[in-house]
């Protein structure tokens, strides 16, 4: 789910409809309500095993969890004698850390109870969860300045408890997050993203397989300009991604999703690596496949140094 609806160029995401800011429902609440998504291809095995369901209660029956959002599993090396993160690691296959939106976890200005989440990882196949692993929800982690109506800071953490299965690499493994190094590519217009999720899809019904689409990142000036253009403000600590033409948006997907950079090439170019990088959390936009308007994501190049704050006090606390 997102606070955004517009085509994708082959991706089915649970998306949220934005409105303007002036509406008093908030886009966290419509998030959850007006899903939206169109032209999905499936993702291959080994090429989405950081992607993530996050489930919560449903509201015909508080008893029974369904996929609401998405998430990436994350792995941040902590360093006891340091105390701090030294790096965010694309080798676990045992994650316990999941990187998502915050309004995908906050209902009515309020955080939700860890306990009445899971997250099932390993699996490519919704239909097939039960390959896959679930794990539960030990501590939320979401940022303080999150404002629901106008999502900014859309970003939370999530430590899991431990796997219950030892999945091969290619069902389950976390991803990595950008580092200082990589700023001088990860903010190129142009660059081809991948946005991945579960959700409806054109033909009006969710997604059970997990699906992608290949759209360029924006330029954020001209990115800025279009949503001014709309009324909306495009706050810090985004990018932004889809096509001009708005048929091939980014915005399709569930909310709290990967944006991810993944070079096809057996040769990546020099500074740029092979492992794949996890750019940006689907957060929200406007309309359905509207002309010049793109998807809005939560930079995780913007927020990794807000990440690690929350790792160093989990670990402090031990």
């Amino acid at each position: 789910m997102k606070t955004h609806t517009a085509v994708a160029l082959g991706l089915t995401f649970a998306l949220l409809q934005a409105v303007p800011a002036s509406a008093q429902q908030p886009r966290a609440d419509l998030a959850r309500t007006e899903p939206r998504i169109l032209y999905g291809t499936a993702v291959l095995a080994g090429q989405g095993a950081w992607a993530a369901s996050l489930r919560a209660p449903t509201l015909a029956d508080p008893k029974t969890l369904a996929h609401v959002c998405g998430g990436s599993f994350v792995d941040p090396r902590y360093d006891a004698t340091k105390r701090r993160v030294v790096s965010w690691s694309a080798s676990q296959p045992r994650p316990q850390w999941l990187l998502t939106a915050a309004h995908c976890v906050v209902e009515n200005g309020m955080k939700m109870k860890e306990a009445d989440l899971r997250v099932v990882g390993g699996t490519l196949d919704l239909t097939s969860a039960q390959n896959g692993d679930e794990q539960e929800v030990e501590q939320i982690f979401v940022h303080p300045d999150f404002n629901a109506d106008t999502m900014h800071n859309d970003v939370a953490l999530l430590r899991l408890r431990p796997p219950t299965k030892d999945l091969d690499d290619t069902r389950r493994i976390s991803i990595r997050l950008p580092t200082n190094a990589d700023s001088h590519w990860i903010g190129k217009p142009y660059l081809a993203l991948r946005v991945q999720g579960w959700g409806r899809t054109e033909s009006g019904f969710q997604s059970a397989r997990l699906l992608e689409v290949l759209i360029p990142q924006v330029d954020r000036q001209a990115c800025r300009a279009a949503f001014e253009a709309a009324g909306e403000k495009l706050s810090e600590g985004t990018i932004c991604a889809g096509f001009t033409s708005g048929d091939f948006d980014s915005c399709q997907g569930d909310s709290g999703g990967p944006l991810i950079y993944r070079s096809q090439s057996p040769s990546p170019s020099p500074g740029m690596g092979a492992e794949p990088t996890l750019i940006g959390v689907v957060s929200w936009g406007i309309g359905c496949g509207s002309a010049n308007l793109y998807g809005v994501y939560t930079s995780t190049m913007a927020y990794r140094r807000w990440a690690e704050t929350q790792v160093v006090a989990y670990y402090n606390k031990k």
